[in-house]
């Protein structure tokens, strides 16, 4: 399912009730146009049944939304306290009028919280730790590509620190990143071949 929580998907297919927010100049009302494109939508969807479930739903409280906010160029529906996103929620980020990602999780202080994931249009989709609104700590990325994954540490939305990636081959890459590539020792098993060594820049 492309949005795992029952309460917010009752709310984006209009079979819950559309609540008043508590700041009309932050948060307004809009239509989320991304689930009326076919090719869009199969692209998220796609990522989306790879991952596992988000253990964590809404629970009790209102679900608000959607709605768009002017200074982020986003689409909120979720829980608020007061004016700010706290608890359950889906943020959909848009550049230049195309939606860039999905994001569904917690929220906290106004932010994605520390667990959450990530749908993006290239059918990507990241698993994990959040930190200041980016991919940071301990997560999964699975790739578009099926049996495409890095599964380690993450820093400014990139693998960056000690990780593991696999292919559909069965080849795999377990040791140091660098800003998304293989940097530092590791080793490389591939077709029966295991190479060990440090690795710069990916080679």
């Amino acid at each position: 399912e492309l949005v795992q929580d029952r309460r917010i998907r009752e709310v984006l297919e209009g079979k819950a009730e559309h609540i008043v927010p508590p700041n009309s100049q932050k948060y307004q009302p809009c239509r989320v146009a991304f689930l009326h494109n076919p090719q869009v939508g199969k692209l998220l969807s796609t990522a989306a049944d790879r991952v596992p479930r988000l253990v964590e739903e809404s629970g009790s409280g209102p679900i608000f939304g959607p709605f768009f906010l002017p200074s982020e160029n986003s689409v909120y529906v979720g829980q608020l306290q007061g004016d700010q996103r706290v608890g359950r929620g889906l943020l959909i980020c848009l550049t230049g009028g195309r939606l860039k990602y999905c994001y569904e999780g917690g929220f906290e202080a106004d932010l994605p919280g520390r667990q959450g994931r990530y749908l993006l249009v290239s059918g990507d989709c990241y698993v994990g730790e959040i930190s200041a609104g980016t991919c940071a700590g301990q997560g999964t990325l699975y790739r578009a590509e099926p049996g495409t994954r890095y599964t380690g540490s993450f820093r400014a939305d990139l693998p960056h620190g000690e990780g593991r990636e696999e292919w559909p081959d069965g080849s795999l890459y377990e040791g140091g990143f660098s800003h998304g590539l293989k940097d530092g020792r590791g080793t490389l098993s591939s077709d029966g071949h295991i190479m060990e060594g440090t690795f710069r820049e990916g080679e």
